[in-house]
């Protein structure tokens, strides 16, 4: 038995394993192989699928800035480096509200310093809206450009404006409530004390002003415009209600050549215009130049004709002047009774000659002491509507001596 035992065989057990690595090792290679392929696999996968997300995104991109380049590409930049990007541009061209009315066709030069503006903006001149914030540039409106000038100075801004300034009939400079009406003889009444006194800071003072003061150039506010924008221009609409006030421009000019002139216009509710503390035209909605006061001087509101202004309310001319120099103009126009307002300005001189409408009526140019606007004004449709002469003659604004 124990020879039996001793030429018996080893066990296997104490013998490595061989034939079972040999058929294990195949199959783990094969796992491991087939787990590397899926792995790629989904590393295919995943960029795949995140790939379009990117093309979107990148799509989107570039029609922001696409739209960004067809904003700008209707302006001309100057003083800009070839080499600035678009957001450079954009960050030194402060054009937002310009953007609102991309046919404005203004030059740097007039934007950045006699500019009409406003009430605006102005929106601007072209529509009621812009006309009221930005007759010319960012801070300007239909009644003027901003400027610089300390309210109550009654001073002009001169060479390249009339001073306009904003009051309010219907309080006083601490804003307690006046006792006013709101209707035409209230507003007429008011009116005449003040122009009778040369619109002098003793009478004005007992009326709210704006701070702001804008320079007018030229005056054309398209009718139908809303009341409202007359306090918005001057920055006081929080405070003043669209009725009840009126706007006072003053300066010293020079007529384009000496002679006789005389004044041309109308707006709704109220145009009057003195030279040399005068009145030479009443270009109201109803006659105002001191009524009540004595024998109205019809020469002051002559029929002129001609196309409407406001609805079927044509301009009024006024009396014809000599003037051979320097002389002091004011130009007031308000509202009494609030809703719309709109109107303009114009010059003639005598013996001069100027194209005709077929009704006859000379087509003549606006009463002005710039050119800023004036392109702005040839685009407005109540201008083209209107017809208005291409280059009005300039009135050159005088420093006043002190």
């Amino acid at each position: 038995m124990d020879q039996t035992e001793t030429d018996s065989p080893p066990s296997t057990d104490s013998q490595p394993p061989r034939g079972l690595l040999a058929r294990v090792l195949p199959m783990l290679t094969s796992a491991v192989v087939h787990m590397l392929l899926l792995l790629l696999l989904a590393l295919l996968t995943f960029g795949i699928e995140k790939k379009p997300e990117m093309i979107v995104i990148d799509a989107t991109s570039d029609s922001e800035e696409a739209l960004e380049m067809e904003s700008f590409e209707d302006f001309e930049f100057t003083e800009l480096e070839a080499e600035s990007s678009l957001s450079e541009m954009a960050a030194e061209m402060p054009i937002a509200e310009s953007l609102e009315t991309p046919l404005v066709e203004v030059e740097a030069v007039e934007i950045s310093t006699n500019a009409l503006t406003p009430v605006a903006s102005l929106e601007s001149m072209l529509t009621g809206d812009s006309l009221m914030q930005e007759i010319g540039g960012s801070e300007g409106s239909a009644f003027g450009s901003a400027g610089s000038g300390s309210s109550g100075s009654g001073g002009g801004m001169y060479g390249t404006g009339l001073v306009g300034r904003f009051f309010d009939l219907k309080q006083n400079r601490s804003r307690q409530p006046l006792p006013y009406s709101g209707q035409f003889p209230d507003y007429i009444q008011t009116m005449n004390q003040i122009v009778g006194s040369g619109v002098s800071d003793s009478v004005t003072q007992n009326f709210y002003e704006a701070q702001t003061q804008l320079y007018l150039s030229q005056l054309l506010i398209p009718p139908a415009t809303d009341a409202q924008d007359a306090p918005r221009a001057f920055n006081v609409e929080g405070e003043v209600e669209p009725r009840g006030w009126f706007v006072h421009y003053t300066g010293v000019v020079e007529p384009p050549d000496d002679g006789e002139w005389r004044f041309v216009g109308f707006f709704d509710d109220m145009l009057m215009v003195y030279v040399n503390n005068q009145p030479v035209l009443d270009g109201s909605w109803v006659p105002m130049v001191n009524v009540g006061q004595g024998t109205y001087d019809d020469s002051l509101r002559q029929e002129f004709g001609g196309p409407g202004v406001s609805g079927t309310r044509t301009a009024y001319a006024g009396k014809w002047i000599k003037l051979k120099g320097p002389a002091k103009i004011d130009i007031l126009i308000g509202e009494t009774p609030g809703g719309k307002m709109g109107g303009l300005l114009m010059c003639q001189k005598k013996g001069e000659t100027y194209e005709t409408r077929a009704d006859g009526t000379p087509i003549l140019p606006l009463f002005a002491v710039t050119h800023a606007e004036t392109r702005r004004v040839r685009q407005e449709p109540f201008a083209q509507a209107y017809q208005l002469e291409r280059t009005p003659p300039l009135w050159k604004t005088v420093k006043r001596k002190r």
